[in-house]
């Protein structure tokens, strides 16, 4: 429009009313000074003409363009204020449906909700981000935004939404009540705040793995070793249809099936897993982190913050003691968030397994990179290449071929 009238093809300008033409200072000025060069009359449907080419005309122009950007402010201040009052509420913000939730963000969608509960379990056990969006992709999930295949990092955002938790937030901090709890969200939560707590522990943990070990689909790619030179055992290909293993090193030292090493390696693992030694190791590991307790020490340091807050805004401390008591609670919530539990790769899911019913059901239903880490913390695999086709296999009890122990040295670890 202005680049019309300063080509001179505007008589007049017609509008609603002044703030519906201009919306900041800078627009105010080139609008009057286009105008009034070029002599353009103003009409405005819900006010009184202004002719920009007169003294009277500019003193009016100015003020309406005062009174309009102080009514935008007024606007925006009553809006952040609305807002605000909504976040305390616990009230649902936003046009966007959340993952989990249906339309609307208040009724939980339980497909979704179950495939965080999942996700939930597998990164505590040591898993991966990418490997929970392998399997949301290959349940169907999509995005709910863009309808797009999930992506480790768009997981990873997703599983750090306090919403997951009922926990509702104001520019991106958890809404907290006067005794520093996490108000009540009017939506009912998916996970609890202690597995919030810990997840976000876990995802934040420096030390955790972020790049993917294993490429391969095989069972024991990147985990088995040459018995002979000490290469990692890597994928070989197929043979006659049959996935086969081969040494890492030039030349290579094996090379042999794969499905019989896996059913032998699989056999020794359920039946170690089986043993009850196992179990009473892993209860003396040590005491289990009390996730609620240090999660409730965060939230009351969280209320001593908000009370110094309000303690420096009435005048009642000092500007450095507000400071200093804020750096003192902040460094305090880095040391308790610092005792979350860290996953261990393959320690969890051990652990989870020990309490199952059926260990052989339960082995079944993991994941290969969970039976992966299962394997590194159970036992170091050394692979012999077998001299002859019968010193390669044995038949089970089953009539299934398995491989031959002589062949697949298992060095069990404490």
């Amino acid at each position: 429009m202005l680049a019309a009238v300063d080509a001179g093809e505007v008589d007049a300008i017609i509008g609603r009313n002044w703030d519906r033409m201009t919306r900041n200072r800078r627009d105010d000025l080139a609008f009057i000074e286009a105008c009034e060069q070029h002599r353009v009359h103003l009409a405005f449907t819900r006010g009184a003409d202004i002719d920009l080419s007169t003294g009277p005309g500019q003193m009016v122009a100015d003020i309406l363009s005062m009174m309009s950007r102080a009514e935008i402010r007024e606007k925006g201040d009553r809006e952040r204020r609305a807002n605000l009052a909504r976040a305390e509420q616990g009230k649902f913000h936003g046009s966007r449906r959340p993952f989990g939730y249906e339309p609307g963000g208040l009724l939980i969608r339980e497909a979704e909700a179950e495939a965080i509960r999942w996700a939930y379990r597998t990164i505590m056990n040591g898993g991966s981000l990418r490997e929970v969006a392998r399997h949301w992709n290959k349940a169907g999930l999509l995005t709910p935004q863009k309808n797009q295949p999930w992506t480790g990092t768009v997981v990873s955002r997703t599983l750090k939404t306090p919403r997951l938790a009922g926990m509702r937030t104001y520019h991106g901090e958890v809404v907290r009540g006067p005794d520093g709890q996490p108000i009540e969200a009017e939506w009912p939560p998916i996970l609890s705040q202690d597995e919030f707590a810990a997840l976000g522990a876990v995802l934040a943990d420096p030390a955790r793995r972020t790049t993917p070990t294993f490429s391969s689909r095989l069972l024991l790619s990147g985990v088995g070793r040459c018995a002979d030179c000490g290469s990692p055992i890597q994928s070989g290909g197929k043979r006659k249809g049959q996935s086969r293993y081969r040494c890492a090193a030039k030349g290579g030292h094996v090379y042999r099936s794969a499905e019989p090493v896996d059913r032998l390696v699989e056999m020794l693992v359920i039946r170690r897993l089986s043993r009850p030694d196992l179990i009473d190791l892993t209860q003396r590991r040590g005491p289990q982190v009390d996730v609620a307790a240090l999660r409730q020490q965060v939230n009351e340091l969280h209320g001593r913050m908000d009370a110094l807050a309000e303690a420096f805004a009435d005048g009642a401390i000092t500007e450095s003691a507000f400071r200093a008591g804020t750096e003192r609670a902040k460094a305090r919530i880095a040391e308790v968030q610092a005792q979350m539990p860290k996953a261990t790769p393959g320690a969890g899911v051990v652990a989870s397994l020990l309490t199952e019913r059926d260990v052989v059901e339960a082995w079944d239903a993991l994941t290969l990179d969970a039976k992966r880490q299962v394997i590194d913390v159970l036992m170091e695999i050394r692979l012999v290449a077998p001299g002859t086709k019968e010193n390669a296999v044995r038949f089970d009890e089953d009539g299934q071929q398995i491989a031959n122990p002589e062949t697949v040295k298992i060095i069990w670890k404490n």
